[in-house]
């Protein structure tokens, strides 16, 4: 089992951002046409999925 990294402040472009919402999108389309996924695997997507929120104020 790997060492927990620290966390590290990630900026994105606007572009950045819609290539990975876009790419995240797709992910999670395999995940449900799939069997074999983990709840590891639903927290991780979740966790890069929140990098593409806006940013709060």
């Amino acid at each position: 089992m790997s060492r927990p990294r620290p966390e590290r402040v990630v900026t994105l472009t606007e572009e950045d951002q819609k290539f990975l919402s876009f790419a995240l999108d797709e992910a999670m389309e395999v995940m449900c046409s799939r069997d074999g996924f983990t709840d590891m695997d639903w927290a991780m997507l979740e966790r890069w999925r929140h990098l593409t929120d806006p940013p709060s104020s």
